[in-house]
């Protein structure tokens, strides 16, 4: 249960950092980094 709380949180910092950067910025979604980020802080089973 705290590995999808901790994933739904990093999903929501992410989002924010997303709407607050503009529109100039090249970030993809599904770069291999940002997926990385998404499981940041989850225990490997």
């Amino acid at each position: 249960m705290t590995d999808v709380k901790t994933r739904l949180h990093n999903q929501l910092v992410i989002d924010r950092i997303f709407n607050i950067s503009p529109e100039t910025a090249k970030l993809a979604k599904n770069h291999p980094k940002i997926i990385e980020l998404l499981s940041l802080g989850c225990i490997a089973a």
